[in-house]
């Protein structure tokens, strides 16, 4: 019962259009610099939802393992997504609609992700160098979200096959088959 209304949930999100306005586009090259650097923090108001997040960045493999996509909803001080940009968007053999890359280098996270009242996108940079990062942000303001209105959550883990059944799972699911490793869980 749970994971039907789960999907209705997402449902209504994906099929109805309650915008105040037109869908809004951020797209802009940042230098992030080594830490958290602030100036990589396009800040949305809310209620609202965001439909993509696309980066696209020149690093090799081993500073995209150390750039890290956070993303904080609604004022929360601990990222509620929270991954690194080399496994944690998927790859281009992983990729599937909702996210991955794409031939051309872009990375992409298109769950509708709504939010009451902010959401802040970061980058943190573990690197010793800064590094150049091309963002591209897709939302649009709603007049209102339900009160009982779900947030994305995910996060990286740390390299180990976890059985899905030794995780946080509804008991409804069969997690016989079912594995995370290395990206979202």
């Amino acid at each position: 019962r749970e994971l039907q209304l789960t999907r209705e949930a997402w449902s209504q999100f994906q099929s109805t259009r309650t915008t105040t306005g037109s869908l809004a586009v951020t797209d802009r090259e940042i230098t992030v610099q080594p830490g958290e650097d602030p100036s990589s923090r396009p800040a949305l108001t809310g209620p609202g939802l965001i439909r993509e997040i696309r980066l696209l960045s020149s690093a090799t493999p081993a500073e995209l393992a150390s750039l890290w996509l956070e993303v904080r909803w609604d004022g929360a001080t601990a990222p509620a997504i929270a991954v690194p940009l080399d496994t944690g968007l998927g790859s281009l053999a992983q990729r599937t609609l909702a996210l991955g890359r794409t031939p051309d280098g872009w990375q992409y996270l298109r769950f509708p992700m709504p939010f009451h009242r902010s959401a802040e996108i970061r980058l943190v940079n573990r690197n010793a160098a800064p590094l150049s990062v091309r963002v591209h942000v897709a939302h649009e303001t709603r007049r209102e979200l339900p009160v009982d209105t779900l947030y994305l959550h995910a996060r990286a883990n740390d390299g180990e096959f976890i059985a899905a059944r030794d995780r946080y799972l509804h008991p409804d699911v069969p997690t016989a088959e079912f594995y995370y490793h290395n990206g979202f869980t």
